[in-house]
Formats: structure tokens, C-alpha cells, sequence
């Protein structure tokens, strides 16, 4: 039964993703919704679109949400839950009303589907009628993202709660151009000591690696690096933010956070930061890149709000005409050299 809703919205919502609806949708809560397997269903989520209920004392309401399908890109998703929802009102935080993007815990390199937690907590911000709302964010590549989003009360009362989805494309920094080949990238070098996390991505926005501590057996706190052979030219990305991100990725043994708890959502190319964590405006997050040519170059990188990931595009060519005819060149001269006796060549 529940296979046949999901997919009977998902159909309903056709006209929507292809903006031939063009009126904002509210979708209502189905009880019962306390568990991931209850969730109710949300799918292909606009900007402007949003989800409805109760916040029942006592009870956690479950939503599986999808995005609808974009333009291959970066883009980030806010949803913010406003309770008591009241819109000719004010509007305020109900005390004991939270909400959370949940996932899967990994440790050691293993993900453990069975054993649910927050990978992000909600962060308070100011309501459109006075007040404070609360807000998550994540980050997708257009692929219509899934998650699940739970809502809370542990206070008394039912209040009626909205949670509206906002979502805007992010342009990533021009990090500049590389030749191929191994090439590292390291917020240790960019010498801010702040402790970050960051993640590879080619050009279709697929997972390549990660790091979180640079030093293996490292704990935290401690700048991130890691280095990866791009040896196809093309287009890549890497996202970094403060440490404890969240992403689909599993960490190598050499992450100094391999040993730790690391919150893991339960679907692909999604990626958030699962904190949120300190409130430094502007904190530093730059890295430098260094590619087989040995000259480093820094990119700097601020995250402005707690819950920023901040993204990076960097072009890695091929190396340069002059340099691989130099190569052939010297290979032809070393083998065309006469063999002297006695010289052991």
C-alpha cells in the first residue's frame, strides 16, 4: 500500500516538476507517520512548496522528501518549520517543536542501516511575522534527492506546524586550472587551523572521496586534506565546510575520523553540514591545491551561516603540448645512447 501512494504522487506531481502547475502545493501528514517506514511522502518538491500537520505531545511525525528533478548543478535546500503556523499572525517557535534530517550512523568504514540518527539538527532563524522558525539545509545536484525530515513535540499540546521548502542554485568558487595527475588539496596548508571536512566530485556530480581529519588516527579538531588522482581532464567539484558533514561516502582508513561516529544520510548525492556547529561568521575554510607542477594555490573559502557547505570547481588538463614532446624527446635520446663496456648500462 504504501508503494502504491508513493508512486500515485509521484505521478500526480508530474505536471508540477515540469512547472505546468504553477500554485505552490501543500501536502498533509497521513497518520500513521512515527517511523521512516511510516513516512508520509513529499515528493518532487518545489521552492514554495510545503508539508502540514500536528505536532502531537509525545510523537515524532516522519516525511520522506524529494526534490524535484533540475538542470545537472548545485543546489541548495532549505526547509523551514514554522509552529504554531499561523499566517495572518505572529509566528514563533513552540516550545518542545524541533525538527531534524535523519539518517544512518557509520563507523569504521561500515554504514549501519539499522541504527537511526540525526544527521542534522534544526537551527533557529527569524520568522516572516516576528518570532523565531527553525531551519534545515541540505545540498542536491538536481537528481530529484531524497531524505527523511522528522518533526518532534516533547512538550504538551498539538500545535498545527508548515515546514516550506526554499531552493536557490549555488554558483561554486572558480578554484582555477590543474594538470592532471595527483593532485592535493588541503585546508591544513591554507594554515587557519580550523577543523574542516571536504569531498570530491567529478563533473557529473558523482562521489570520488572525502576526508575529515588529515592525519590517520587523528581525533578532531583538525584541518582536512586529501589527495586524488584526476587523471581525466575535465571538470571537478570538492564541498567543504566545518567538520561533520554528511554524505553517502565511506571513509577511508586513513581519515583520521575513520574511528568515529560519522552521520550518514540514507540516500544518494545529498550533502549537508551536520552540525550545525559554531556561529563564527565568516568562518575560514580555504584550502590549497597543489597539482604535479608543485606551485600551490590558495582558494579562499568563508562559510557564512552554520549550516553552509561551500563548493569549489577546478579544471584539470592535460599536460601542456610542450612538455610532452620534451618527454618523447628525451625517451627517443635515452635510447638511442651507446652502450659504453663496462659501464654497467
Amino acid at each position: 500500500m504504501r508503494q502504491l501512494l508513493w508512486g500515485t504522487l509521484l505521478c500526480c506531481a508530474v505536471c508540477h516538476s515540469s512547472n505546468r502547475c504553477l500554485a505552490s502545493r501543500i501536502i498533509d501528514e497521513t497518520e500513521p507517520n512515527n517511523s521512516k517506514g511510516g513516512a508520509t511522502p513529499a515528493p518532487l518538491l518545489l521552492t514554495g512548496d510545503a508539508i502540514r500537520g500536528h505536532a502531537t505531545a509525545g510523537d515524532v511525525d516522519y516525511w520522506r522528501i524529494a526534490t524535484a528533478p533540475a538542470q545537472l548543478g548545485i543546489y541548495r535546500h532549505t526547509l523551514t518549520l514554522e509552529s504554531p503556523f499561523n499566517p495572518g499572525g505572529t509566528l514563533g517557535g513552540t516550545a518542545g517543536v524541533n525538527s531534524s534530517l535523519r539518517g544512518v550512523s557509520q563507523s569504521r568504514g561500515v554504514i549501519t542501516e539499522t541504527e537511526e540518527v540525526s544527521v542534522q539538527d534544526s537551527a533557529t532563524a527569524s520568522a516572516r511575522f516576528g518570532g523565531t522558525t527553525l531551519i534545515t539545509q541540505w545540498y542536491g545536484f538536481g537528481k530529484s534527492e531524497q531524505l527523511f525530515y522528522a518533526i518532534n513535540n516533547t512538550a504538551d499540546g498539538d500545535p498545527t506546524y508548515q515546514a516550506t521548502l526554499q531552493t536557490a542554485t549555488v554558483t561554486p568558487i572558480d578554484a582555477g586550472t590543474y594538470q592532471r595527475g595527483a593532485i592535493t588539496l588541503s585546508s591544513v596548508a591554507a594554515g587557519h587551523g580550523n577543523d574542516t571536512e571536504m569531498w570530491v566530485y567529478n563533473g557529473n556530480f558523482e562521489l570520488l572521496g572525502g576526508n575529515d581529519n588529515a592525519t590517520p588516527g587523528h581525533t578532531d579538531p583538525e584541518p582536512s586534506r586529501i589527495t586524488h588522482d584526476f587523471n581525466t581532464p575535465g571538470i571537478y567539484y570538492v564541498a567543504i565546510s566545518e567538520y561533520d558533514l554528511a554524505v553517502r561516502g565511506i571513509h577511508d582508513v586513513n581519515d583520521g575520523g575513520f574511528d568515529r561516529l560519522q552521520r550518514t544520510p540514507d540516500f544518494d548525492n545529498i550533502i549537508l553540514e551536520g552540525g550545525p556547529h559554531g556561529a563564527t561568521p565568516l568562518l575560514n575554510v580555504s584550502m590549497v591545491i597543489t597539482d604535479s607542477t608543485g606551485m600551490p594555490h590558495t582558494v579562499t573559502m568563508l562559510r557564512e551561516h552554520p549550516l553552509d557547505v561551500i563548493f569549489a570547481r577546478l579544471t584539470v588538463v592535460p599536460e601542456p603540448a610542450a612538455a610532452v614532446v620534451a618527454a618523447l624527446i628525451l625517451v627517443a635520446l635515452r635510447r638511442r645512447r651507446p652502450v659504453l663496456p663496462g659501464s654497467g648500462l
